[in-house]
């Protein structure tokens, strides 16, 4: 079974004004409100590819119920564990550019940690995934991360990172089976400018020496590089129109691990990874399944 935890999700409120000037006062009908948070991007993408997975998240609060009521509408197979409290509205304006103001939300309930791990250790066994992705709640423990990743560890579960956070190095320990930074977290990461070719190997590299199995490095609009030890890919990019970026990243490497999932080719799924982010970053919502086939067709690679 795959798993896919969002300690930190949201209601994104998406607004399309064209390609309209950003002005004091602008009016849309193009409006969405839409399930938001990394973990439940990647349930929404391998859900939509008919692979099994369990969206494991924490809400609450009317926007908490919104959130569960439209993960159920669009048959998203989840847990959610309450917080009792609000859950995060994030505004997504579509004008020449794309603004996203993004706000924080609290956990109230002080017993939602161990109900989370108590569930992970009950029901984790060997060779199950769990995705750990994005950001998490003020008041979770700064340790929850690394919590998770040991119970996973001690069940010989296997894992997936896609942490923005700098903190992520002291979980590669856990020996993830991928991450997927982008190159300005890669950048971030190890506080170096990232220019070139041979800086993203370099650094990705070091991660695997870190004790990443795979890394994932997209480079937005210039295609995406995997590395392992013994392999570096390069996915050109595909040609798309820009709708939405947010999620993107997420429905790649949910992408990833269902087509190795469903290969064991490092090639096949780096491609389809690609394809599976482009089309994402196509539409409003995350790709579906047609969507991603017809790109994946188109993609190409090279061994470098």
């Amino acid at each position: 079974m795959i798993y896919t935890i969002t300690l930190n999700p949201a209601l994104d409120y998406y607004m399309n004004f064209s390609n309209k000037e950003i002005k004091k006062w602008a009016k849309t009908k193009e409006k969405l409100l839409i399930p938001g948070g990394k973990g439940i991007n990647a349930s929404y993408l391998l859900s939509g590819l008919s692979r099994k997975n369990i969206a494991i998240i924490l809400s609450g609060g009317d926007t908490g119920q919104i959130l569960c009521n439209k993960l159920k509408k669009d048959k998203i197979n989840f847990i959610n564990f309450d917080t009792k409290n609000e859950i995060r509205i994030n505004v997504k304006a579509k004008f020449k550019d794309t603004y996203e103001l993004l706000t924080s939300s609290k956990n109230l309930n002080n017993k939602i940690e161990q109900e989370l791990l108590n569930y992970l250790k009950q029901n984790l066994v060997k060779d199950d995934l769990i995705m750990i992705m994005g950001s998490k709640m003020e008041n979770l423990s700064e340790k929850v991360f690394e919590k998770i990743s040991k119970i996973a560890k001690e069940k010989k579960a296997n894992i997936a990172y896609d942490i923005g956070n700098k903190k992520i190095l002291n979980l590669l320990k856990y020996k993830p089976f991928v991450i997927k930074p982008n190159v300005k977290e890669l950048s971030k990461w190890f506080d170096v400018k990232i220019n070139s070719y041979n800086d993203i190997k370099k650094y990705s590299l070091k991660l695997i020496k870190m004790g990443a199995q795979n890394v994932i490095v997209s480079n937005s609009s210039k295609g995406a590089y995997f590395f392992n030890k013994n392999l570096t890919i390069f996915t050109h990019p595909l040609k798309i129109k820009l709708i939405n970026s947010s999620g993107a990243g997420d429905s790649m490497i949910a992408g990833f691990i269902h087509q190795y999932l469903k290969t064991n080719s490092y090639e096949e799924a780096i491609n389809f990874a690609n394809a599976s982010g482009s089309g994402t970053a196509s539409v409003i919502k995350i790709a579906k399944a047609n969507k991603i086939n017809v790109l994946f067709k188109k993609t190409k690679h090279e061994n470098l």
